[in-house]
């Protein structure tokens, strides 16, 4: 840990025999770091047979910080991913969604009452009344009633709960033009947003199984088309899997070090090359 910079991250990647033991080791022995976060890797999509009964198909990447400096980064977007975003303005890549706030406990009115509130459209236009809140009824009293053309639209889903919208009334009212009337499923006008991906990427999920993270097809394989023979190294990682990994824990930064404990199969190495070639770091 003393090699450790106070922004910089660990990463240990560890099967399910010994990852509870890192894990209490970490805590007993490194009282000055903390773990950021474990990511679950199928790193065998044909999986492992064992002698107890399950065909291993994953292992653990403990992602560990030693201050609040250190901050997990995000990744590119895939192809699949940006296809989303099949709208573009002067703004950039964009898709429509419904402006009602998706899932989760705090997406009901009952949580957010300041962001229950109507909003008037017809086919081509929308509007947020003028309005003023009731603290003692936790409830927007509107000012000033529909036109004769606009219908009320609240953020009400198809099972008749009370949600809320994505924005607050101030922000909605800054944001109309990222906002738009369109037909929903059941050909009701409804209130739609633009969309748009972060710029700095996505944020790493927890569960990675994308296929070129086998360790074997990525790893195995392809050091034997490098070195022209077969397990020269044991068990070396997807070079797609240690890229990211590094990515996302600090490696977006061009000019990074990178510390390899193992440097068994030069796998990390090849990573950090593969990343300067991307975007043109001068990583070591």
């Amino acid at each position: 840990m003393r090699l450790l910079k106070h922004d910089g991250i660990m990463v240990i990647t560890i099967d399910d025999c010994e990852v509870h033991r890192l894990k209490s080791l970490i805590a007993d022995y490194f009282r000055d770091v903390e773990i950021l976060g474990t990511v679950v890797i199928r790193n065998a999509p044909q999986a492992r047979s064992t002698t107890r009964g399950f065909a291993v198909a994953h292992e653990y990447a403990v992602f560990i910080g030693r201050s609040e400096a250190a901050a997990i980064g995000r990744l590119q977007r895939s192809a699949e991913q940006m296809a989303r975003y099949n709208n573009e303005d002067a703004k950039g890549p964009f898709e429509w969604v419904n402006f009602r706030k998706p899932g989760g406990l705090f997406t009901y009115r009952t949580a957010r009452p300041k962001s229950f509130y109507p909003i008037y459209v017809t086919e081509s236009s929308l509007r947020i009344p003028a309005m003023e809140w009731n603290p003692k009824r936790r409830d927007w009293e509107k000012n000033e009633p529909a036109h004769k053309r606009e219908t009320v639209v609240w953020p009400i889903d198809s099972d008749g709960n009370e949600r809320v919208w994505s924005w607050g009334v101030i922000t909605a009212r800054k944001s109309l033009s990222e906002m738009a009337v369109r037909r929903d499923q059941q050909g009701k006008l409804g209130v739609y947003r633009k969309l748009r991906p972060n710029t700095e990427g996505s944020l790493p999920v927890s569960w990675w199984e994308n296929s070129i993270y086998s360790a074997t097809e990525y790893g195995t394989n392809f050091l034997r088309r490098i070195v022209g023979k077969s397990q020269v190294f044991p068990f070396p990682k997807s070079i797609y899997a240690v890229r990211d990994a590094i990515r996302i824990a600090g490696g977006d930064r061009p000019d990074a070090l990178i510390l390899d404990f193992f440097a068994g199969s030069a796998t990390t190495l090849n990573a950090v090359d593969l990343l300067n070639s991307i975007d043109g770091g001068r990583r070591r």
